[in-house]
């Protein structure tokens, strides 16, 4: 017997809520829900675009930060 798990992907582009413009080299670490330890992090490029590669299926919660900036959390 086999079994294929499935993974996905998370993308997306950080930017100033005001002035649209991105924000690059933001903290991005991924959580499960009520967890403390988070499970993989990465830095958005130089023009704010970050990917988050081999996550499985479930219930997540990016916590996005930067110096200057409140920190954002999105499930």
């Amino acid at each position: 017997m086999s079994a294929i798990a499935q993974t996905g992907q998370i993308s997306g582009l950080i930017s100033d809520k005001n002035s649209s413009e991105s924000v690059p080299f933001a903290t991005i670490a991924l959580y499960q829900k009520n967890f403390n330890v988070p499970l993989q992090g990465t830095v958005s490029d130089g023009n704010g675009k970050f990917l988050m590669k081999g996550i499985d299926y479930g219930k997540y919660q990016l916590v996005i930060s930067f110096i200057g900036y409140v920190s954002d959390t999105i499930s």
